[in-house]
């Protein structure tokens, strides 16, 4: 029985790895140029990293044969939690076709195709010796196509396959600027008969221009979208990672070359290999996808940057082939998409989902003896898009720090002024109240803050106050007292200077209501900033 068991799992492990890098299992599907792929595959060991993914191949390959909740529609598939944890940690090369054709449901429409293809782009006319097939395919740009797309890993068979493909788009899709669909589908291409590739951009296409009613998109497809899209990029790498904001204001061109992965799809990056696994993550995820991958690749580049860095682009591109792709999808998975219930982002202008809009932002966790895991994410929800990105840090406990606003102010003292920060009290009588601040306590002969601020309500009920914007009373800080609001019948909270005693009263400047009680005795109070990574 032993030895039937050990022939068995020979068996297994066979089937699950001969067909790992057995171009008769995958390759021949679509039009990649093998010795390109086992060449970069070499030179970065990724062998291994497929031998590893092909342990679970037999499992995934069960699983296919699920039942998947998709409709016409394609992102109303719902992934399944196997897959986006699969698809996040790896798919093995021989899968990621009949997954992504189950999960997309591509339908076998080669002669459909074939008609379409003749009509868009028709060859030389033996008949009509003067007409020729056009010379260049259309781009939805003013760039070429090797402009475009810097390396094909396509066979020349592959690269004629997506110039007809082009065409067919352009025929059957009305698009006024869309850059990254060249690149997009010469990396389809690498898996996909034609017909299956053509299918599979026209679905993303329909589904991009329907951003209003989906929840992810992955094209941008007017000029306009693309800037905007770019502008948020640049906001979530300025407020999520502050060692590069030097680089901005050096005017160091760090947007131009997220703009230039965008619509290259990574391809000069990194190894074909590599270059795959983030395509995957980018097919399952969509924009935000792309987002997180650029957020994790200046994450660990952000100290290698120079801040006059000239050739920016080659710079990245070749620290690029020095990271490792497993920390690179790991990293971008940490990232988390929260419910947004403000309207007010620049990036929310965007024609995405109103009702399921989401954004990127960072874990939250913090040691803190006053709010809770929920509290957090609560507070989260009442910021404005522009600060979800940053990290809670608590800097002051009343209970371990001392008890005075001079002892916030020392705490305080050696952080940029233009750091957010939450204030969290609890009370004796069990109360929990607080404020968001868009800039660190600091003392100031007059008020200062903005309208982004909110004073809020934990407890006994859970209350937000934004700023009305009537008066700018956001907030005033001396040794002696810390001030939120005024204006009405009074500040809508007012902290004593040895941090004991707190008021609370209805303000014209964030018009709430009383905090709490009217006055009661703190128990512990708290100081959390929101910093960079």
């Amino acid at each position: 029985m032993g030895n039937c068991c050990n022939k068995a799992n020979e068996k297994e492990k066979a089937n699950s790895q001969s067909f790992i890098l057995d171009k008769e299992n995958w390759m021949l599907n679509g039009f990649c140029t093998p010795s390109i792929y086992f060449e970069e595959d070499n030179n970065i060991n990724y062998a291994k990293s497929q031998d590893k993914l092909g342990k679970n191949c037999q499992k995934i390959r069960k699983s296919l044969n699920r039942e998947f909740a998709y409709s016409e529609r394609l992102y109303q598939v719902e992934l399944l939690k196997l897959w986006k944890n699969n698809i996040r940690a790896g798919i093995p090369n021989c899968l990621i076709r009949p997954l992504l054709i189950k999960l997309l449901d591509i339908k076998d429409q080669a002669s459909v195709y074939n008609i379409t293809s003749i009509q868009a782009y028709p060859e030389t006319d033996s008949h009509n010796s003067e007409f020729k097939a056009p010379e260049s395919p259309p781009t939805f740009s003013s760039n070429s196509l090797s402009e475009l797309v810097p390396k094909f890993y396509v066979t020349p068979e592959g690269k004629t396959a997506l110039e007809r493909i082009l065409f067919v788009i352009e025929s059957s899709h009305i698009i006024e600027f869309c850059p990254e669909i060249s690149s997009f589908i010469s990396l389809l291409l690498i898996y996909f008969k034609e017909h299956e590739a053509c299918s599979i951009v026209s679905k993303i296409i329909r589904a991009s221009w329907e951003k209003d009613e989906k929840y992810r998109w992955h094209f941008t497809l007017t000029e306009e979208e693309l800037v905007r899209f770019m502008t948020f990029c640049e906001a979530i790498l300025k407020k999520n990672i502050y060692t590069l904001r030097p680089h901005f204001m050096n005017n160091v061109n760090i947007i131009g070359v997220v703009r230039d992965m965008y619509i290259t799809n990574f391809i000069g990056y990194f190894k074909l290999p590599s270059l795959l696994r983030i395509f995957l993550y980018f097919i399952s995820g969509g924009a935000k996808a792309f987002l997180r991958v650029v957020y994790a690749i200046f994450y660990f580049l952000k100290d290698e940057i120079p801040e006059e860095a000239v050739d920016i682009k080659s710079l990245v591109k070749s620290k690029c082939d020095t990271l490792d792709i497993d920390g690179i999808l790991q990293c971008a998975a940490q990232a988390k998409l929260f419910p947004c219930l403000n309207t007010n982002s620049n990036y929310l202008e965007m024609p995405i989902p109103k009702r399921n809009s989401s954004i990127f932002m960072s874990t939250l966790i913090v040691e803190s003896s006053i709010l809770s895991i929920t509290d957090l994410y609560w507070i989260w929800s009442n910021m404005t898009d522009f600060y979800k990105t940053f990290i809670p840090k608590l800097i002051f406990s009343s209970k371990t720090d001392g008890s005075s606003i001079s002892a916030i102010l020392g705490k305080c003292s050696n952080i940029d002024q233009k750091v957010p920060v939450i204030l969290a009290i609890s009370s004796m009588e069990n109360y929990v109240v607080g404020a968001f601040l868009d800039c660190i306590f600091h003392m100031e002969n007059d008020y200062f803050g903005s309208g982004e601020s909110f004073v809020f309500s934990l407890s006994p009920v859970k209350k937000f106050f934004q700023s009305t914007g009537n008066n700018e009373l956001y907030c005033y800080v001396q040794k002696d007292m810390m001030i939120f609001g005024g204006g009405g019948h009074g500040p809508a909270l007012t902290i004593d200077g040895d941090l004991m005693k707190c008021s609370s009263y209805q303000c014209e400047t964030y018009r709430n209501d009383v905090l709490g009680s009217s006055t009661f005795d703190i128990r512990c109070l708290e100081v959390i900033v929101l910093a960079g990574s």
